[in-house]
């Protein structure tokens, strides 16, 4: 169910500098950079788990992390 939300939406996944391809590693319990975007879930998927409600998501390379926003802390990687 979050996949299916979270795949619909289009994200940059590489960033080209210099002729190198950046990637960013991330692992569950980091705190992620201030710069980096955390998204809500769609309200559906609130309703369908809603113990869900007081967390967020991130997606890269074809990974999805949820994410705890206050600590900004990656609880659990979806792949």
């Amino acid at each position: 169910m979050i996949r299916k939300h979270v795949k619909a939406r289009p994200v940059e996944r590489e960033r080209q500098t210099t002729g190198s391809t950046v990637r960013t590693e991330i692992r569950r319990g980091e705190r992620l950079p201030d710069g980096v975007e955390i998204d809500a879930f769609p309200d559906e998927v609130y309703r369908e788990a809603p113990s869900l409600r007081e967390y967020r998501y991130i997606h890269r390379d074809s990974r999805t992390y949820i994410v705890e926003p206050q600590e900004r802390r990656i609880i659990e990687e979806i792949d």
